[in-house]
């Protein structure tokens, strides 16, 4: 005799108990088959999803149970958990928000207040991030790591944020652990060894990210700034030769606001610049200057 809905169902559920996920989302599958129209197979099936970080058959799974029941709260739950592991955080609060007005349960008030505070995480990174501020946005990034722990995008910023705080290796363990390929590998290993002082070697693979993706924005613009750095650096060098020191000053000043970030590169330029104020007898500045390139 062919089983109904409810025994694939329950079949489904014994899968589930035994973290056979794979083969409960197959009973599920049949169930719903069967009736497409009882919310908690899809819901069950959801729930596998999420058990496998599958998050968008996650969502799709729980979009379809919430269509057939709007107050299905675990489907508001686990709609709002898949998208906030996708980093999709407006939209996981608002279902977080429907399914704790449904579901006084605590954990699902703690998720709640959990996504607020990896929102506001997330923001805060882009904002320090812009504003060269790679310390803190390295603590934004860390913080979110915690609890969306298997989120490459993630990974992937913090690679970038590790570079700049000078942490090449940590950066270069990272970067292969996730298996970055494609233009933004070579991104990503350019500014790793940008950062840890080999430019000739970065330029190349950013010339090879843009080979491989000629609209690479990233690629471009690092490319462009390791060659400006040094075009200003190498100006203010020639200019020092010359005996031009308030000139030469001046392009090693240009040379620092380009890229914040390239400390070993910096370095350099401001012990040239120190000894452009140490040829004007400047002494506070080439202190201060000396101080700055150790």
């Amino acid at each position: 005799m062919a089983k109904t809905a409810d025994q694939w169902k329950l079949e489904g559920n014994d899968f589930f108990k035994n973290k056979n996920y794979t083969d409960a989302i197959a009973s599920y599958t049949k169930a719903i088959t069967l009736n497409p129209n009882d919310v908690s197979y899809f819901g069950n099936r959801a729930a596998c999803y999420l058990a496998l970080k599958n998050y968008h058959k996650t969502v799709e799974d729980c979009d379809r149970a919430i269509a057939i029941d709007p107050n299905f709260a675990k489907g508001y739950r686990r709609r709002a958990l898949a998208l906030m592991n996708m980093l999709k955080f407006e939209d996981s609060l608002n279902s977080f928000k429907k399914a704790v007005a449904l579901d006084k349960d605590q954990t699902i008030k703690n998720e709640y207040e959990d996504c607020q505070s990896l929102e506001k995480n997330y923001k805060k990174f882009f904002e320090c991030q812009q504003a060269d501020d790679h310390n803190e946005a390295l603590m934004c990034v860390n913080y979110l790591l915690t609890k969306i722990s298997d989120n490459d995008n993630l990974k992937i910023m913090k690679v970038e944020m590790l570079a700049k705080t000078g942490a090449a290796d940590e950066a270069r363990n990272l970067l292969r652990s996730i298996g970055a390929t494609g233009a933004d590998g070579y991104y990503l290993n350019g500014i790793i060894e940008l950062y840890g002082g080999d430019s000739a070697k970065a330029k190349k693979l950013f010339q090879e990210g843009m080979r491989m993706d000629p609209d690479n924005t990233k690629c471009r613009l690092a490319l462009n700034r390791a060659k400006k750095s040094e075009q200003y650096k190498e100006r203010g060098n020639d200019l020092i030769k010359d005996g031009k020191f308030e000139e030469a000053a001046k392009e090693y000043t240009e040379a620092l606001a380009v890229d914040p970030a390239n400390r070993k590169l910096n370095s350099v330029v401001y012990s040239n610049r120190a000894l452009t104020f140490m040829k004007r007898k400047d002494w506070l500045k080439a202190l201060d200057d000396l101080n700055k390139s150790l």
